[in-house]
């Protein structure tokens, strides 16, 4: 078996790894995300360079396997190495096996992940436009994000959709965008519109400080071991939002995502607007959870065969549901 790491040299800059027999390719990739993840793509490369020859040969399990390696590359120092690697595997294992990554990962045949719109920053009237379209077309959730200056625009525009789409599902998201004075204020004032979550509107160390008036999703506050904790543990929190590159691999994702339903939480799989092959993985990786919730896997354009409409399917292609050529 064969373990090659190839830099990806883009705007912004990633790996790839193959795992490879003479039969059989697996590949996985991560980009890391600048001011967000704890390693860069060369700090990536070069601890699975050093590792290398630690890494475990295919025996036991898909699940058997990814442990293995959870083990040997620190998931919380380098998230994106450890992602990278083990989707690389699991993709190996799925092909080696004949089977998708999303039934090795323990997930279910039949099951849809639903998938979220995004409301980007901009003018007040296409926003609008943009959340009613998505809306009308199915989705049966739509996220507006909150940016800049001008709050009074971004609640306007949630009172728009509201008014026009009575029935819509609408997330929020600040980005941590908010100071906790701030946060305070506008939760209350969006209290009346039903939000379905805001999404980490404050930083992760303030958080917990909030009153759950709009129900509370962390996202941020996940990718860190020193929140993480007490984020499962609180009351104050209905939802988590796992990226997969960031926490540190599918291992920790699943680890995370089964200690919060324990703890009655519900759980939403996002990418981290990577390639597609992380894409991919993140894909296998919330169908393997049976997510209910929307998630935020707004698909690379050669990945359109994974859509069911508004939301993406279990397929029964192997691994990761690439194709991939020897050389």
């Amino acid at each position: 078996m064969e373990i090659r790491i190839l830099p990806v040299k883009r705007a912004r800059p990633g790996l790839r790894v193959l795992v490879a027999t003479r039969e059989t390719v697996g590949v996985g990739e991560a980009f890391p995300l600048p001011g967000r993840s704890r390693d860069t793509a060369d700090e990536a490369i070069d601890v699975i360079e050093r590792l290398t020859g630690r890494l475990p040969r295919i025996r036991g399990t898909a699940r058997e396997v990814l442990s293995v390696l959870a083990e040997t590359v620190d998931p919380e120092r380098y998230p994106s190495a450890a992602f990278a690697l083990e989707s690389a595997f699991l993709d190996f294992v799925g092909h080696l096996s004949g089977r998708p990554a999303w039934a090795l990962l323990g997930g279910h045949p039949g099951t849809r992940v639903p998938l979220n719109a995004v409301v980007p920053v901009g003018a007040t009237e296409t926003r609008v436009q943009v959340a009613i379209a998505a809306i009308d077309a199915g989705f049966s959730a739509v996220k507006v994000k909150f940016g800049g200056q001008d709050v009074a625009s971004d609640v306007e525009v949630l009172r728009y959709i509201r008014a026009a789409r009575p029935e819509a599902v609408l997330r929020v998201d600040p980005n941590m965008g908010w100071s906790l004075p701030q946060a305070r204020g506008l939760l209350e004032s969006l209290a009346p519109l039903g939000l379905e979550y805001a999404e980490q509107p404050v930083s992760p160390r303030d958080l917990l400080a909030l009153d759950p008036i709009v129900p509370l999703a962390a996202d941020e506050s996940m990718e860190d071991r020193a929140f993480r904790g007490a984020v499962l543990e609180s009351e104050r929190i209905a939802v988590v939002v796992l990226k997969p590159a960031l926490v540190g691999g599918i291992t920790r994702t699943l680890e995370i995502g089964a200690a919060a339903r324990a703890r009655g939480k519900r759980v939403v799989v996002t990418h981290a607007f990577d390639g597609p092959v992380a894409q991919a993985a993140a894909i296998e990786v919330a169908l393997a959870l049976g997510c209910e919730l929307a998630c935020g896997l707004h698909l690379h354009g050669g990945l359109s065969q994974r859509l069911d409409g508004t939301s993406v399917r279990a397929s029964n292609a192997p691994g990761l549901g690439l194709a991939h050529r020897r050389d």
